[in-house]
């Protein structure tokens, strides 16, 4: 599904082609009207509700796979009994994972050993990244060796770990595969910041949020930085975990945007890694701007080689 044509290669670009706007290689999301889903968890199913209620018309069917039978059971009858009369509405299907291989595009929603309300983590994300990455390599290998030619989107924690390793390991074309984890840590940022932030990196641990990318200030936004990265554990400590904005910022909202070619926050692979930060596919390509500020500009390129080391570091755990 990738297009060919005069952009630049997502392998070749490097943090130093900050100084001018680039167009890279992208995939014809204008195909994209049937979507998998996989996991129908908290985030799992509140993503689906957002699909429904902000993309409307923009997705012909969705099609949901769960390992739970009940679950699968009971969302056949209520998602199919979300109606209006004014507004269209996707079509839902619960089905098999061997249906999959009809989507355009297939997100990885479920997870494993989530840590539970309570128990002492500095970052719940990073727990995780073992036992997802075992799951998603099962549902991609089984999808691939269908044949499977259509698009990856990883929306499971760690998001960008997920999504660099998928590619890796499967000598996926980079193109293809796309995680949704920084929406709702922009939001986040927003929230105690204010609409001009932006936010760079990983959903997690090592993301980098600018107060403003023309009026930069290094120690407003390193205060922002750390609120933004705490969120996930404050919401905790009220006894609750963090799923609706995730479900709806990250994921719903952010993936809806980006097929109907607007500007969003996602992580898409640049260089050698999934690369979080904000993303609008045109005719052209997908664009990813310039920063014209100096200071932020070395910053961001510095936090892009800090998340390439973590990623190497982390994946080592894999082998």
């Amino acid at each position: 599904m990738a297009r060919s044509d005069q952009k630049m290669k997502r392998t070749q670009w490097t943090p130093n082609h900050y100084h001018e706007d680039c167009y890279l290689e992208a995939p014809d999301l204008g195909r994209v009207r049937t979507l998998g889903i996989i996991g129908l968890g908290d985030v799992g199913i509140t993503m689906v509700l957002g699909l429904m209620l902000y993309g409307q018309d923009r997705y012909d069917e969705l099609i949901l796979v769960d390992p739970n039978e009940a679950n699968r059971n009971r969302l056949s009858h209520e998602l199919n009994q979300i109606r209006s009369l004014v507004t269209t509405f996707p079509m839902v299907t619960l089905a098999e994972p061997a249906e999959l291989g009809r989507a355009d595009m297939v997100f990885f929603v479920a997870s494993v050993s989530v840590p539970k309300v309570g128990e002492p983590v500095t970052d719940a994300r990073l727990v995780q990244f073992g036992s997802n990455w075992r799951l998603l390599k099962s549902y991609a290998n089984d999808l691939l060796l269908q044949g499977y030619q259509g698009l990856f989107g990883v929306v499971s924690d760690p998001v960008d770990y997920l999504a660099t390793t998928l590619i890796r390991h499967f000598s996926i074309e980079p193109a293809r595969v796309m995680g949704f984890g920084q929406g709702v840590m922009a939001a986040r940022a927003a929230y105690y910041g204010g609409a001009g932030v932006r936010m760079f990196g990983p959903h997690g641990q090592g993301l980098f949020v600018a107060n403003d990318a023309n009026d930069f200030d290094f120690e407003t936004s390193l205060e922002l930085s750390v609120l933004t990265l705490k969120e996930n554990l404050l919401i905790r400590s009220f006894g609750y975990k963090p799923y609706l904005a995730p479900a709806l910022s990250s994921a719903a909202i952010a993936i809806t945007d980006m097929l109907r070619g607007q500007v969003h926050y996602s992580s898409q692979y640049l260089g050698n890694i999934a690369w979080g930060e904000r993303y609008r596919f045109t005719e052209q390509g997908l664009l990813l701007e310039k920063l014209d500020n100096p200071s932020l500009r070395r910053k961001v390129q510095r936090t892009y080689r800090e998340v390439g080391e973590a990623y190497e570091s982390a994946s080592r755990s894999l082998e």
